[in-house]
């Protein structure tokens, strides 16, 4: 597993869906470039090591039986143990290409809950070995669990797409390239879900988070100069006068995301999914 990429996501699931006041602050390069996620990465990324060593050391012993993960799952899998008890579920997708009754029902225990579908994530989308699961087309066993629970899911899977770009921007500028790289993986993993679940017309609501989140990051009046003279852009927005969802916003404000990161995942956004951030018509693709 990519450490640093489990390590930025595990932070985002974490802290991304508690509730978060809207903060005033001045949007400036250097306080993005000191971010507090990239400064707690370094804290999580050490801290899931440690557990991923015990753990390796626990399996190694005894390893919990297709029951014991089930009750530990319905009672609500902590974090840590929904890695990789959502690791396993994945690795038999994998490896046999379906998922028996007992799996799949452990399945979606796992992400009926905040802490399993959370941990559920970090292994599927920075696993280097679950890399076959994202060739297209995705299996329907691994959708059906997720769109069944959009709540945590839907807000969880557009999280995902918008961190990981935005941490890849501040990977780059910080000069760490291998970082910047795995972070880009975990991104493409995160878009390829949202467009097999869109394509599939699996889970109502989730077009229009997106949507909503592409309308959140557009350039804002007070850093427009900054952010032409990064990426050259003309200063004005499409969206400056748009009504802005003040969830969206309100996360974006709450990991200072600069003028660059912001324009990262808006361009993600609109490349992946232009038809529907551009309010267009759109509809799922007939199979």
């Amino acid at each position: 597993m990519r450490r640093s990429a489990a390590a930025m996501l595990a932070l985002c699931l974490v802290e991304g869906l508690r509730p978060s006041a809207t903060q005033t602050r001045p949007r400036t390069r250097l306080q993005s470039t000191n971010s507090p996620d990239l400064e707690e990465e370094a804290r999580i990324r050490a801290k899931l090591e440690d557990h991923a060593a015990q753990q390796r050391g626990r399996h190694a012993k005894k390893k919990l039986s297709p029951a014991a993960q089930r009750r530990r799952a319905k009672r609500g899998a902590s974090f840590e143990a929904a890695q990789d008890i959502g690791r396993e579920l994945a690795e038999q997708l994998r490896d046999k290409k379906e998922l028996d009754d007992e799996a799949r029902e452990l399945l979606q225990d796992l992400v009926s809950t905040t802490s399993g579908a959370r941990g559920w994530f970090v292994s599927l989308l920075t696993d280097d070995d679950l890399a076959q699961l994202f060739v297209p087309p995705i299996d329907d066993a691994l959708l059906q669990p997720i769109a069944a629970r959009p709540e945590p899911n839907l807000r969880l899977c557009v999280m995902n797409v918008a961190m990981s770009a935005a941490t890849a921007v501040a990977h780059e500028r910080d000069g760490h390239r291998e970082l910047a790289a795995a972070s880009r993986a975990t991104s493409l993993r995160s878009a390829a879900l949202c467009t097999a679940l869109l394509e599939r017309d699996m889970m109502a609501g989730l077009a229009e988070a997106l949507r909503a989140l592409y309308e959140a990051s557009a350039p804002r009046d007070d850093d427009l100069r900054e952010l032409g003279e990064i990426l050259g852009l003309s200063p004005f927005s499409e969206n400056a006068a748009s009504e802005v969802d003040e969830d969206w916003a309100a996360f974006l404000d709450k990991w200072r995301y600069g003028p660059d990161q912001r324009a990262a995942i808006r361009r993600t956004l609109y490349e992946n999914w232009a038809p529907i951030v551009r309010k267009e018509v759109y509809s799922p693709i007939e199979e």
